[in-house]
């Protein structure tokens, strides 16, 4: 079968190259590989920051009994500090 436009030039559906197809897939994969790229970079500092608390929750754990041991050392030196206060 013959297909005629009987149309008017201005009037006709134009025939669009297809490079712009192309170009929007294109554009889509750069956008979808920065997403993915954004993604890891984030999910990476996240599990460094969380690796970096855990290493410093650990290290205020193995401190905390000389934290204690000062503040109890400092309780005492405030006492006696007030009892020689009294003395003199």
């Amino acid at each position: 079968m013959i297909r005629l436009n009987l149309l008017p030039k201005n009037l006709r559906r134009r025939v669009e190259p297809g490079w712009w197809r192309l170009a929007a897939a294109a554009l889509a994969l750069v956008v979808f590989l920065a997403l993915g790229f954004l993604h890891y970079t984030a999910s990476t500092e996240l599990a460094l920051a969380k690796q970096e608390r855990d290493a410093l929750k650990a290290e205020v754990e193995a401190l905390r009994p000389f934290i204690q041991e000062q503040n109890r050392l400092q309780q005492e030196r405030k006492t006696l500090e007030a009892l020689l206060a009294i003395r003199e």
